[in-house]
């Protein structure tokens, strides 16, 4: 469990630092997010998560989906339910990105990997080559994201150097004793495990 690996490791050595680092910038800027600005992220998650868990789960109707062309807006205003939420949030997460903050996108992102199809990462053309994956079962009863995992990350990621790219040994030099932490780390984010943090 890299997470619990990782939380272990502060709480033996509180003084330490650590690295992670992924060639995915999305995943990265999520984890920067939580660290760096715990309050604008969880804020925008509630603000989603409001608006999505009132709305029917929605069922799909490809007549009405091709008839207005997977204009999600459109089919959202038509037929306002969490599939359309889900797909017009991709599709602004895909093309209107650059005028929101870094923690918007991070937070969004987030809340499509949780609401998304089982955790797979997919990009497409029609998303601008960003996160592409279809909706998951959009079944979520009372909360899309459990805000205590969130803040334990939050707590354990400052002192953690988060970097994005490719990890030469150069990066680490001047680290002396790191931990690497793979991208499964992410997963106990998006899907936690309860009661192993």
């Amino acid at each position: 469990m890299p997470e619990r690996c990782l939380f272990g490791h502060i709480k033996k050595n509180p003084t330490a630092s650590f690295v992670i680092n992924d060639l995915n910038s999305g995943i990265m800027n999520i984890y920067k997010a939580i660290k760096g600005d715990v309050s604008n992220f969880t804020e925008e998650l509630d603000r989603l998560s409001e608006e999505y868990l009132v709305l029917p789960k929605g069922e799909t109707n490809k007549a009405l989906e091709k008839s207005l062309e997977k204009d999600w807006v459109k089919l959202f205003q038509k037929n306002p339910c969490r599939r359309y939420f889900y797909y017009r949030l991709r599709d602004q997460h895909a093309f209107e990105y650059e005028t929101w903050t870094k923690t918007k996108e991070a937070a969004v992102l987030y809340f499509l990997m949780k609401t998304g199809f089982n955790g797979v990462w997919q990009e497409n053309k029609n998303t601008n080559n960003r996160f592409g994956t279809p909706s998951g079962l959009l079944n979520q009863k009372t909360e899309v994201y459990d805000i205590e995992n969130v803040l334990k990350w939050s707590r354990a990621l400052k002192t953690t150097h988060i970097m994005t790219g490719d990890f030469p040994r150069d990066a680490l030099r001047g680290w002396r004793g790191f931990l690497r932490i793979f991208r499964s780390s992410l997963s106990r984010l998006i899907h936690p495990v309860r009661n192993r943090l």
